[in-house]
């Protein structure tokens, strides 16, 4: 599974740079993060690149383990959730999947749904996938809950998360 994710990992990476020799060249930075995808519906120009994109989703959902919503917070069970067991690579796999339906990159495949990808993020963080912890702080950031996004900040930043860590220094200067 390992190799399959990386593989994943890096046909995903190449629809980002398709995507990303299409958009305005004033347009600085891209509009997305590079651990995160197209918003809405991707057009893939090249040929090659959408064989191999229309292979790599559907294995990603096979790999990727679905995450029930009604565990989609933290703060809904009253308590701080366990850890999830789950091999890295499957915790990696369950964000590259979050991430995908958070965007709703591929909507013909994985739905764009803020809920369920808010639930994917969550276990893949709780399985020890660092990213997953500054995602969701940014999750909480925008629902105004800070004190959950700074909890998050931290344990991403505890697992060595280099994007948790810089928001961690931020905002401790600030």
């Amino acid at each position: 599974p390992e190799s399959r994710i990386a593989w994943i990992r890096d046909v995903l990476l190449l629809v980002n740079r398709d995507h990303a020799k299409h958009c305005d060249a004033n347009t600085f930075p891209p509009p997305f993060a590079p651990d995160e995808f197209v918003q809405g519906p991707v057009h893939i120009t090249d040929p090659a690149l959408a064989k191999l994109a229309g292979g790599a989703v559907p294995l990603l959902i096979s790999l990727a383990p679905s995450v029930p919503e009604d565990d989609a917070s933290p703060a809904a069970s009253g308590s701080r959730p366990a850890s999830l067991s789950m091999p890295p690579a499957m915790a990696e796999a369950l964000h590259l999947r979050a991430a995908l339906t958070a965007a709703g990159t591929f909507p013909d495949h994985l739905p764009a749904s803020p809920r369920t990808a808010f639930s994917a993020f969550t276990a893949a963080a709780r399985a020890g996938h660092a990213r997953s912890w500054r995602r969701l702080a940014s999750d909480y950031e925008s629902f105004g809950d800070m004190a959950h996004a700074l909890s998050c900040v931290e344990r991403g930043a505890s697992l060595g998360d280099p994007a948790c860590l810089h928001r961690l220094g931020i905002a401790r200067l600030l």
